[in-house]
């Protein structure tokens, strides 16, 4: 079987007409319908921009179950199974899926047609406060602008295999792209006046966040949960928290009873509230809150809170 592999690269010819042309009509895009994708997604958010874009002209299938770390996800043979079948393959590369490369190896001959990584090293750094600042940090869905280009190499790779589909991807991933230029305007100006610019947060998650809406992430441990911290560590962190003022640390819901996060809270009397990283989403996020922008909205009203912007 051929295998075709999308990069970033190689979707500006595709993507021109969408990015610098007319919006097609969803008529256009949906007077052929015949032709269904099988799309096997790794993470939460790209499942969501999968959806977004293929709409009925493709099957979505999640590997990683809500509640499941995406950094450990144990690959079964089942999963491989479900690979083997599936017309396009979503991941976000940069370390997040590190059972993937070894998954397709396996595969051989039988792997997705398509493979698309919605991450590359360009996008990779985030801001970091301790860790190793050269580290490339995964995380790229939170920050809505790098999240359009996710969207638009997810609409380029199904565009490579059904062509027939283009206009209605690409009016699709309009609408999409839309709705996430809305969201960077709304957290521009929810965290545009605000007491502190400085958050602390359990680990090092929301690096793409905070550099582009220029804030400074005090993260407890690096990249990974996985990654513990030095005593030193959670000292500077405590005397930082007096000596700015801060009040809160941002953890994820998957990790509230326990760890590090809570030791430092039990020492500084520090709030802990919820942020949504979806690398890692439980099944109470998704039920609670209305899908990525519900949970990204829920980050802004976290981060406005944290750092006690005015409204």
């Amino acid at each position: 079987m051929q295998i075709e592999t999308v990069y970033q690269y190689g979707v500006a010819a595709l993507l021109l007409t969408a990015l610098f042309g007319c919006t097609p009509s969803v008529g256009n895009g949906e007077e052929d319908t015949s032709g269904t994708l099988t799309v096997v997604t790794t993470i939460y958010p790209l499942q969501y921009f999968a959806e977004r874009i293929g709409g009925e002209r493709v099957a979505i299938i999640p590997l990683v179950e809500p509640g499941v770390d995406s950094h450990v996800f144990d690959i079964t043979a089942h999963d491989l199974q479900v690979i083997a079948t599936a017309d396009v393959i979503v991941s976000n590369g940069l370390g997040m899926e590190p059972w993937l490369k070894k998954a397709i190896k396996a595969l051989g001959d039988d792997r997705p047609r398509t493979i698309v990584e919605t991450a590359t090293k360009d996008s990779g750094l985030g801001q970091m406060d301790h860790y190793d600042h050269n580290e490339t940090d995964p995380h790229i869905w939170l920050d809505p602008v790098k999240a359009i280009q996710q969207a638009e190499l997810i609409a380029a790779a199904f565009i490579a295999i059904d062509n027939a589909g283009e206009a209605y991807y690409l009016n699709n991933l309009s609408k999409l792209r839309l709705d996430l230029q809305g969201l960077d305007q709304e957290f521009r100006s929810a965290l545009s006046d605000c007491k502190h610019n400085k958050f602390v947060i359990s680990h090092a998650a929301f690096g793409h966040l905070a550099l582009r809406y220029n804030l400074q992430q005090l993260e407890i441990s690096g990249l990974s949960h996985a990654t513990y911290p030095s005593a030193s560590r959670i000292a500077y962190l405590s005397d930082m928290t007096a000596q700015h003022g801060l009040r809160a640390i941002l953890v994820e819901p998957f990790y509230h009873n326990g760890g590090f996060s809570k030791t430092l809270a039990s020492e500084t009397g520090l709030q802990i509230l919820d942020a949504h990283v979806m690398g890692t989403v439980t099944l109470a996020e998704l039920v609670d809150h209305d899908g990525y922008f519900g949970l990204m909205r829920d980050n802004i009203k976290t981060l406005h809170m944290a750092m006690e912007c005015n409204d």
